[in-house]
């Protein structure tokens, strides 16, 4: 079989691309033929690619989707005809603007693959078409979470739809000590996840457990500002910023909790990736994932949306017993399995030879 992602970009780093390259990776480990497809970007991966995926580009350069939309089908169908593949998956539903016309009468499985959910939005009038078209005319379209699979039932009635959730995509040398007094946090420095919220939570707390350290890893737009708040707040001396790193697992095996303050999610790797270290999570239940991976009160706390009192007290409960923090952690471990790269895999061969 051979197998076409369509993706924006693997350049750089991200959730979707590293999914998206794992999946890649994993497909011609099993024989299949694969190539990823960047719109733009170039033909370069950050993450690291199996010498037997093919990579392929249409732009070196980013550029705008309403003047080059002709010269993109132009050359996404070039690309289609040289590699004539049995699937197509769009890494978002976004490029289902692209693939959809180009697939009319083709032989070829096409499948949209939603990397945020239904309530996000990239601008104005594109997701909602974006999405409507995955439904009608692909094949099949997979989300994340199961509250984004009714999300889609309810506005958009797809063809087929599956739920599948991202794997852990890193190696875990080691789980993580309950002994270690480091609440971690990591993903983009941005206003979606939410960093503002959680140095408000830590500033409630934070006199009060001055052996606890926060660590912040994550480069951004909102670096600057964030790191202002903090010292306006007067946190300087129980925080510390990272910036982002391929090496994150040292982070996760050196702490003893983990805080996801999003505001919205599709599905946060970074809480399976806590999970796979044995980490105690606090997050926020907000739209979507979190749900899907913590099972509250067992794992971790999930916490009303931007409720930051009862997000800086449920940290306070983990920090104040670590016989609790080592309870959280081994029904964390035991759970984790379902997210390992194989029984996913399995899951999307299942759903395409459904199709």
């Amino acid at each position: 079989m051979k197998v076409l992602f369509f993706i924006n970009r693997v350049a750089n780093k991200g959730g979707s691309e590293r999914v998206t390259i794992e999946l890649a990776n994993a497909m011609v480990a099993r024989g299949y033929k694969v190539l990823v497809l960047t719109w733009m970007g170039g033909a370069k991966s950050f993450y690291k690619l199996d010498a037997n995926v093919e990579l392929a580009c249409l732009f070196e350069k980013d550029v705008p989707i309403y003047t080059y939309y002709l010269t993109t089908l132009f050359k996404y169908q070039a690309k289609l005809n040289h590699f004539k593949p049995d699937v197509v998956i769009d890494v978002c539903t976004a490029m289902s603007l692209f693939s959809v016309p180009l697939h009319f009468r083709k032989k070829y499985k096409l499948i949209s693959w939603e990397h945020f959910n239904t309530t996000v939005n990239w601008n104005v009038i594109t997701p909602r078409l974006a999405r409507y078209l995955a439904s009608k005319f692909a094949n099949g379209v997979v989300v994340l979470t199961q509250r984004d699979k009714q999300s889609f039932i309810d506005k958009f009635k797809p063809q087929k739809i599956a739920v599948i959730p991202n794997p852990i995509t890193i190696e875990i040398p080691r789980t993580a000590k309950m002994s270690n007094h480091l609440i971690l946090a990591v993903g983009r420095l941005t206003y979606q996840k939410g960093f503002d919220l959680l140095l408000n939570s830590w500033k409630l707390i934070f006199e009060k457990y001055p052996s606890w350290t926060l660590a912040i890893v994550g480069d951004g737009e909102d670096e600057m500002a964030l790191k202002q708040q903090a010292k306006q707040m007067g946190l300087e001396g129980s925080m510390r910023f990272y910036p982002a790193t391929n090496k994150v697992q040292e982070y996760f095996s050196s702490a003893s909790l983990f805080a996801l303050s999003s505001r919205f999610e599709g599905l946060p790797l970074v809480l399976i990736e806590a999970k796979a270290f044995g980490l105690p999570i606090v997050s926020f239940n907000c739209p979507t994932g979190p749900e899907d991976i913590v099972v509250n009160e067992k794992a971790g706390f999930l916490v009303q949306p931007e409720n930051q009192v009862l997000f800086s007290q449920s940290l306070a409960k983990l920090m104040d017993s670590e016989s609790l923090r080592q309870e959280f952690s081994i029904h964390a471990l035991n759970d984790v399995a379902r997210f390992k790269l194989e029984p996913i895999l399995d899951k999307w061969i299942k759903f395409i030879n459904q199709l």
